[in-house]
């Protein structure tokens, strides 16, 4: 049983090292159940937190416009020029479980606009398959957006073959 876990535990830093390997994509999420949801728990209790650093360290490999700014975002966050001249900072993470509910594959994404965005807060992200065609899009949005907010979008998809993401477009209103 000790060899299995080990078999299991190099699969997967296997994985996570082609995952971090990639420039600026953001590997895609799928839903888990069942029995493959506990065998992934029990073999992140083994790795603890070194695994959990490692993944989260892969979120920060996402493709971003950026510019200059004179503007300090958030630690952790990521300057972003939206299509309409204001400034947010994006910062990708996983969804709850909660967030994805469709099925399909979900990432989620932190925004903080440096001015309000009283209208509309929008966010589209393009699909990315396996050889980093464009095979689609998804998007989320959120209103009433102070300066300073933190605002949560989560992006949700049926693509099956969507293999990154990466942001499309942007705009603050």
């Amino acid at each position: 049983m000790t060899d299995d876990k080990d078999d299991e535990i190099r699969e997967l830093r296997a994985r996570l090292e082609a995952i971090e390997a990639r420039p600026k994509t953001l590997p895609v999420k799928r839903p888990m159940s069942g029995c493959l949801t506990f065998i992934i728990v029990a073999i992140l209790g083994v790795v603890g937190l070194y695994v959990i650093g490692s993944i989260a360290g892969a979120i920060d490999e996402v493709e971003t416009a950026t510019g200059s700014t004179d503007w300090t975002p958030p630690d952790g966050f990521t300057p972003y020029r939206t299509d309409n001249g204001s400034w947010v900072a994006v910062e990708w993470s996983r969804p709850t479980r909660a967030e994805c509910r469709t099925g399909g594959w979900c990432i989620a994404m932190n925004v903080v606009a440096k001015d309000a965005c009283p209208r509309s807060l929008y966010a589209s992200i393009k699909l990315l398959g396996e050889g980093g065609d464009n095979i689609g899009w998804t998007n989320d949005s959120a209103q009433g957006v102070d300066a300073g907010e933190r605002v949560r979008l989560v992006f949700s998809t049926y693509e099956a073959g969507a293999k990154s993401a990466a942001i499309a477009e942007m705009s603050c209103y």
